[in-house]
């Protein structure tokens, strides 16, 4: 089962509610969600990472371990990203961030772990240029965001477009030409395997073929 760090920033109750709810979202989708207000009910009972580090420690192992991290848009994420907040000001976002853009960098930009999430309209006003060429997700405002969302953090196998897949409708076959009979010669053992290929009738689905390639015109 995948996990995936909600890496964001406490701006604000309004904000903090949403990011919990794509954590619960995703929940529901089979992920397991890595999110500091699911640790601290459920892992620390309200009391906060016993570890000597704390929340620090936490956040900075949690970028590390989680196979696919969110980063949750927000004008004061992003400041701390690029460390452009006054000091002693969002410190748990600022280790997530700061960690995030270090793994970025020795990547060389080859970022397979890392997805901007954008929750509201106008959290992205701030997204820092290097970020702008990599993908981002709209779960709250575009309808199949979500589904792609897990559709990513799972590698290409989400429940929902497994779900969907499972309602399409079979591919259509043509029926056999029993009567036809090919001008061939010493090919009709090739001729009925085709056959039957192209009326669906093996467990093959492609054939392929070779043959003299003539270039230009013929007199």
């Amino acid at each position: 089962m995948a996990t995936a760090l909600l890496s964001y920033r406490h701006e604000n109750k309004e904000h903090s509610a949403c990011v919990r709810a794509l954590g619960e979202r995703l929940r529901d989708a089979g992920i397991t969600v890595i999110l500091d207000q699911f640790a601290n009910e459920e892992q620390f009972n309200r009391g906060g990472p016993p570890d000597p580090s704390g929340w620090a420690g936490w956040s900075y192992t949690q970028v590390d371990v989680a196979d696919k991290v969110l980063i949750i848009a927000s004008a004061g994420y992003f400041r701390v990203y690029e460390n452009r907040e006054q000091p002693g000001v969002g410190l748990g976002a600022a280790i997530e961030a700061q960690r995030i853009f270090i793994q970025l960098f020795k990547q060389k930009g080859q970022n397979h772990r890392f997805r901007v999430v954008v929750l509201a309209d106008g959290d992205e006003s701030e997204l820092p240029d290097h970020l702008l060429g990599y993908h981002r997700f709209y779960p709250n405002s575009r309808p199949d965001d979500c589904s792609d969302l897990v559709c990513w953090i799972n590698g290409g196998s989400s429940t929902a477009m497994l779900a969907r897949a499972a309602v399409l409708p079979s591919a259509v076959w043509p029926s056999e030409i029993p009567d036809y009979e090919p001008e061939l010669a010493d090919r009709i053992e090739e001729f009925t395997f085709f056959r039957s290929l192209i009326a669906g009738a093996t467990p093959q689905r492609a054939l392929l073929c070779e043959g003299l390639a003539i270039w230009g015109n013929q007199s």
